[in-house]
């Protein structure tokens, strides 16, 4: 089971509750004001790609786009060049880098309140990583571990592996989260979000505001990120559909409404740039463009 889609147990934070009532009590439960590193400076983000976890590889990554960031997910298997079959998956790394120490701590907490039962700080087992972990433990190895370094948010997630295959491709996570750990420390640091190496959105605009039903229009995008790599690029389409044609973007829609696109620009080091368009789309014949 995926941790972030965890299930709550009514009786853990009482129920009925609204998303704030089970955030709060989640403050209580876990002590959230006493948490060290709330003064820590930013960091300027890591790529996961280039962390080193041999003898384990990075299988499939995906990208959960929110107005706090960017967040990725990166599952691993054990690099086997003698698989024949598609290798599964044996553990997974989420890790986001926000724009404020506070708003990692605020996820870490918003991933302990999803939890079906309490989670040990991580201190209590054995863990020293971040600046606050937490951790559970099944069947005698480490199943899950969360914590916050600085402004980044981190989750290791182990798998369940049916036996008798377990053995052959078990995965110390407490070892990987240390691993990730050590070279978050060695990230750069600055002082304010302004100092953070983001990707710049300097344009983002529709050649047209307002266009009829099922009839393309161009986007205009300009971005620009402090070094020489190209940013990622995604859309929220807001309901309409953008795609690529002869290397430009485009929106359409086939219903008439008002449409909200965002584009979001995310360097190798998940910081993340975000600019939004209106679209107003109106009934009328199909253009044949």
């Amino acid at each position: 089971m995926n941790p972030y889609t965890l299930l709550l147990i009514p009786a853990l934070l009482g129920a009925p509750a609204s998303a704030d009532e089970i955030l709060e009590a989640a403050r209580k439960a876990y002590d959230f004001r006493a948490w060290p590193g709330k003064q820590g400076l930013l960091k300027q983000g890591l790529d996961l790609r280039s962390v080193d976890l041999s003898p384990f590889a990075i299988g499939t990554v995906r990208t959960r786009l929110s107005p706090q960031g960017c967040t990725r997910i990166f599952r691993y298997h054990r690099n086997d060049a003698h698989q024949t079959k598609r290798p599964r998956p044996i553990f997974e790394i989420s890790l986001q880098v926000l724009d404020t120490v506070a708003g990692a701590h605020e996820g870490l907490l918003e991933i302990l309140s999803l939890c079906q039962a309490r989670m040990p700080a991580g201190g209590s087992l054995g863990i020293h990583v971040g600046d606050v972990s937490f951790a559970t433990r099944k069947d005698g190895a480490f199943k899950m571990i969360v914590f916050a370094r600085n402004n980044i948010l981190v989750s290791v997630y182990r798998f369940p592996v049916p036996r008798p295959r377990g053995k052959a491709n078990h995965a110390d996570i407490a070892s990987i989260a240390g691993t990730i750990d050590r070279r978050l420390l060695r990230v750069g640091d600055t002082v304010c979000m302004q100092g953070l190496a983001r990707p710049v959105i300097r344009t983002f605009q529709a050649e047209e505001t307002t266009i009829q039903a099922d009839t393309p229009v161009l986007l205009a995008l300009e971005v620009t990120e402090p070094g020489k790599e190209t940013p990622d690029i995604f859309f929220e389409e807001g309901g309409g559909m953008v795609y690529m044609h002869e290397g430009r973007w485009y929106f359409r829609a086939e219903k008439p409404g008002a449409y909200t696109v965002t584009a979001h620009a995310v360097s190798k080091r998940l910081l993340a740039a975000r600019k939004s368009t209106r679209i107003r789309v109106r009934a009328g014949e199909k253009s044949s463009r």
